[in-house]
């Protein structure tokens, strides 16, 4: 029998306490790791939205300086649009077409009479489809050439195509259309120069 108070706790008390806490413990881990893993899916969701609207964006710039006259479309056989175009230009005094010298990628370059801009979608060595901005000379051949978009629709399964452009009346309507779990479009309609 005991006589003195008691000190301490028991092994038992001791293992209980542990087990909760460790509970607690990975309960409280689970949920930081889910906030974690939330925020990137959600900040890679902005962030390919920015994306699509800043390529629709580039594409509509490009159109309200054109005319309808200087720009061509062809329809590509997974049913994206490419779009080849000239943009006005200051050559001596007189104005004409082509691309600005901020695009032509030569060194103290000038504005280029018959260059012109084209987008396309391309599909790369990664299978990944990406919308091309490319800058090609008066022969045409490719000057320059960046991504403004990437993981675009290719079109299957009743997707939309990557990028299309059409035109209603005196109004361009362009779209865009992203692949993957969560598919999404952006669509912008601009007026034409004519």
């Amino acid at each position: 029998m005991r006589t003195g108070k008691r000190r301490g706790f028991t092994m038992l008390e001791l293992m209980i306490t542990m087990t909760i806490f460790s509970v607690l413990a990975y309960a409280l881990l689970s949920a930081l790791g889910l906030s974690t893993s939330s925020r990137e899916a959600v900040n890679s969701m902005a962030s390919a939205n920015t994306a699509l609207r800043d390529a629709v964006r580039a594409i509509a710039d490009d159109l309200r300086v054109s005319s309808e006259d200087r720009t061509v479309i062809v329809a590509q056989p997974d049913g994206s649009s490419q779009i080849t175009l000239q943009l006005p230009i200051m050559v001596g005094a007189a104005v004409t077409w082509g691309v600005p010298a901020e695009d032509s990628a030569l060194v103290g370059g000038a504005d280029e009479a018959g260059w012109s801009v084209r987008y396309s979608v391309v599909e790369g060595a990664d299978g990944v489809q990406r919308l091309m901005r490319r800058i090609l000379d008066a022969a045409g051949n490719q000057v320059r050439s960046s991504t403004i978009a990437e993981g675009l629709s290719d079109g299957d399964g009743g997707a939309p195509p990557g990028m299309t452009l059409q035109m209603t009346g005196d109004v361009w309507e362009i779209t865009v259309a992203l692949a993957g779990r969560n598919p999404r479009t952006e669509t912008m309609n601009v007026s034409s120069r004519n």
